[in-house]
């Protein structure tokens, strides 16, 4: 089917990205019609009417734009036509050129035709009194309202821990980063090296075909997508994975509603484990809310290790607008005891630190999770078991360990 394959517009595509794309990138567009070719014919993600984007990130643009180019495929006569669209930025860019842009105009969902304030302080202030009414927590690491610091943890694991004897200078050890808390007051501090991204095109159906996720975060995405295929969810796709810190400062600043966009180097996309999941009926992330879709994933995404990260209810812990399509790879056990016992990432480290560990059965293993302030640049970790370490970006680390 893939030699049958005709392109409509490529030649004007090919003109568009030369106009924007640096020298070393618009070289590779050769590259691009192969990917494009077997994105939609090679691994039967291609149907007629299905869109794929090719993204230019800043970085390698040439006037430090982000630039989108639309394909979508057509079945012509049983043949496979991939057209393009069109670069709705590029558009813009001559409409403004050309025009003075419309003051924009805060919309609301429930009446299109009415326009209206942002609503996002005034719900946030609510659900504060709400949940402090009702809940006996409090938290200081939450990208939202400080509350009461949690206590000093101690540096010995708690009762029934098995011994953790060994000093470790945690510069020598791998930092997982699978519970790094990032929010609107905690930055990502450190870049998230490229060597350790994959593409997930040639797996999954993805919104723009150069998407990319830290390899663990990938392998979860991908079963999550198998399952949900199973269970009738069939039109999924990943709308965004991980975002350089130029990307994540176009977004902030073309975002029309903030409640929903972290500024950058304070969001999970920077981490390269967080992803954005849509449904090709709700292309549109505002379309996700209280769709089967959007149940299914926030009920089994645990089961891959993969978290929804900003909750309705939780909207003064994050700092961060109800987003049901976003999901962050925190590794299983964490989701499956975050899930458990309802906490966001904020919540889950506040615990640990108040109490110092956990333990847990899950999946035929017993966990024990510790959390640790290094003294002197070490942390405790066991003697004779497997164990991981994230930073908690608290200045304290996590340590699971198993058998």
């Amino acid at each position: 089917m893939a030699n049958q394959v005709s392109f409509d517009r490529w030649a004007v595509f090919e003109q568009a990205f030369r106009q924007t794309a640096k020298p070393e990138h618009a070289a590779g567009l050769d590259d691009l019609k192969r990917k494009l070719v077997q994105y939609f014919c090679g691994n039967g993600a291609g149907s007629s009417g299905h869109e794929v984007d090719i993204t230019l990130t800043p970085a390698q643009s040439k006037n430090g734009a982000g630039y989108r180019f639309v394909f979508v495929l057509y079945m012509v006569r049983g043949r496979p036509v991939i057209h393009y669209r069109g670069c709705p930025d590029l558009e813009r860019a001559k409409d403004a050129a050309t025009q003075r842009p419309p003051t924009p105009r805060r919309r609301n969902p429930r009446n299109p035709r009415k326009s209206q304030k942002p609503q996002w302080p005034k719900m946030a202030g609510l659900l504060l009194l709400l949940l402090g009414a009702v809940s006996l927590w409090a938290f200081s690491l939450g990208g939202g309202d400080e509350m009461e610091a949690a206590t000093e943890p101690t540096r010995e694991p708690p009762a029934g821990f098995p011994a953790f004897t060994v000093e470790a200078n945690v510069t020598e050890l791998t930092d997982t980063g699978y519970l790094k808390l990032v929010n609107r007051t905690r930055s990502a501090a450190t870049p998230t090296d490229p060597a350790q991204l994959v593409e997930v095109w040639e797996d999954i159906p993805v919104r723009a075909i150069y998407i990319t996720l830290r390899e663990t975060a990938a392998t979860a995405v991908i079963a999550l997508f198998a399952a949900a295929e199973q269970a009738g969810h069939t039109d999924l796709f990943v709308a965004s994975g991980f975002r350089s810190e130029d990307e994540q400062q176009n977004i902030y600043q073309n975002a029309v509603d903030r409640a929903y966009v972290l500024p950058p180097g304070h969001s999970e996309h920077q981490l390269g484990l967080a992803v954005d999941i849509l449904s090709s009926g709700n292309q549109s992330t505002g379309g996700m809310a209280g769709t089967p879709e959007a149940a299914w994933l926030a009920e089994h995404a645990p089961a891959f290790g993969l978290l929804l990260s900003y909750p309705y209810e939780k909207q003064n812990i994050t700092g961060v607008a109800y987003e049901p399509w976003h999901f962050r790879y925190v590794g299983r056990v964490h989701a499956w005891y975050m899930g458990r016992q309802n906490f966001v990432l904020e919540e889950y480290i506040n615990y640990l630190q108040r109490v110092g560990g956990t333990t847990t059965t899950f999946d035929g293993r017993t966990y024990y999770i510790l959390y640790q302030q290094p003294e002197g640049g070490t942390i405790l970790v066991p003697e004779g078991l497997d164990f991981q370490v994230s930073s908690a970006n608290t200045g304290g680390y996590i340590v699971t360990a198993w058998r």
